[in-house]
This record gives structure tokens, sequence and C-alpha cells, in this order.
């Protein structure tokens, strides 16, 4: 069973105001997609409870002021095996500028957690529709 710290699956951290963290949040059996934007707090989540031996694709996306593809702006939304959780609406934006830290399938404090069960990651720098996000890759 998972125990402990949330088992990050990505975290791109940049300053203790600023980041996103994509993990799992064992006591309330849910996949979190958490944003932070000038030292406030947003989760979009999917309650989920995982299979042992079962790979998932996990997925995060956070729409801009542009509100990209008729999105709503600044949203955060978060995808499990193709379902799409929760959502919540992200204020404010980032107050750090430099790059960030990324972690990969680890605590924040460096400690593997996820046993190297992570099989692919992409990131884009585009923001994909509801279905582009679901589709298996």
């Amino acid at each position: 069973a998972l125990t402990g710290e949330p088992r990050t699956a990505f975290r791109a951290y940049h300053d203790a105001s600023n980041w996103t963290w994509l993990y799992y949040d064992t006591p309330l059996a849910r996949w979190v997609f958490e944003v932070r934007r000038a030292g406030t707090t947003y989760r979009a989540t999917k309650s989920a409870m995982p299979v042992v031996n079962t790979w998932y694709q996990l997925g995060g996306r956070v729409t801009g002021v542009q509100a990209e593809l008729g999105l709503t702006q600044y949203t955060a939304s978060v995808f499990v095996a193709g379902v799409k959780g929760t959502g919540a609406v992200v204020g404010g934006v980032m107050t750090q500028v430099d790059v960030a830290n990324l972690i990969i399938g680890c605590t924040s404090l460096g400690v593997a957690s996820l046993d190297g069960k992570i099989r692919k990651i992409s990131s884009h720098q585009i923001v994909f529709t509801d279905t582009e996000m679901a589709r298996p890759i």
C-alpha cells in the first residue's frame, strides 16, 4: 500500500509560492493535479484506487489567459486513465519566472516513491482538448 508523503508523478517546483504537481493522495484515494500560483493552491482531483501491476495514463492541464480551444481561462484539469476529474479555477498568474526544478517519480525530498514505475513522460507547450487528453498515447 502507498503510505507517507504523496506519490509524485511529476512536480515542476519554481519556489514556495509557485508550482505544478501531479501526485497520488493516499488518505483520500485520489489523484491530484495541484497548481500553486502567487501563494494560493488550487487542486483538480480524480478519485481512483490504484490496482497493483496496472498501468495508468495520467495527465494534468492548465489553460491560460487565452482560453485556448474555447476552454475556460485559468483552469486546471486532471485526467486518469482517460477520464477527466473535477477541475479547479486557478486565480492569478505565476509570480516566479525562473526555470523550475522538475521532479519525476519521487517525493519532494528526492526519495523514490513510484519505484521506477513511470514508463513515459511527455510535456507539451500547447493545450490539448479533453478528447486529446483522454486519448491513449
